[in-house]
């Protein structure tokens, strides 16, 4: 169960083998304020952390009074340790490319923030880099059917599509 705790009964684990950059804390942060707090913070019965050290730091930055957390105080001390290091070791993974290019086509605005990840991939030219280079213009019709047609002959164009109604 999540339970807000107050920030300041929150402890650090000393033994942390993570590092959080404050370029990293920074962006947790952003999160946060865009998207709420989502993941809550693991915590053990002393409220000492065992997973989501950098959701803490970026929670200590936007002065959250309390914060979500999940109290594990089911796991044994040798538990929490083990539950430590494998939460951070399954979190690594490769990325699939084609499916990150094909989500940053929808959200340019994000682009920015995987581009030093789309530049090391051998699967990525100079085209998929550029995505943030989207121009848009806005057709008005007087109907339905007018809209319809228009957009399927643009489509049948190869132009990339999408109907709104104002």
């Amino acid at each position: 169960m999540i339970q807000e705790i107050e920030t300041g009964k929150i402890k650090p684990y000393p033994q942390n083998t993570k590092k959080h950059p404050s370029e990293q804390i920074k962006k947790i942060a952003e999160s946060i304020k865009n998207y709420g707090f989502k993941q809550p913070i693991v915590v053990d019965r002393d409220f000492v952390i065992i997973a989501g050290h950098g959701r803490y730091e970026a929670g200590k930055t936007l002065d959250l009074k309390t914060m979500p957390c999940i109290i594990a105080d089911d796991l044994t001390p040798k538990q929490c340790k083990e539950y430590r290091l494998m939460d951070n070791r399954t979190n690594e993974s490769e990325w699939n490319i084609d499916n990150l290019i094909a989500e940053l086509m929808e959200l340019p605005e994000l682009k920015i923030e995987f581009d030093d990840l789309l530049k090391k991939s051998e699967n990525v030219d100079d085209t998929d880099l550029k995505m943030n280079e989207i121009f848009e213009v806005v057709v008005e019709c007087e109907n339905v059917e007018k809209q319809e047609k228009t957009f399927n002959d643009l489509i049948k164009q190869n132009y990339k599509c999408r109907l709104l109604t104002l």
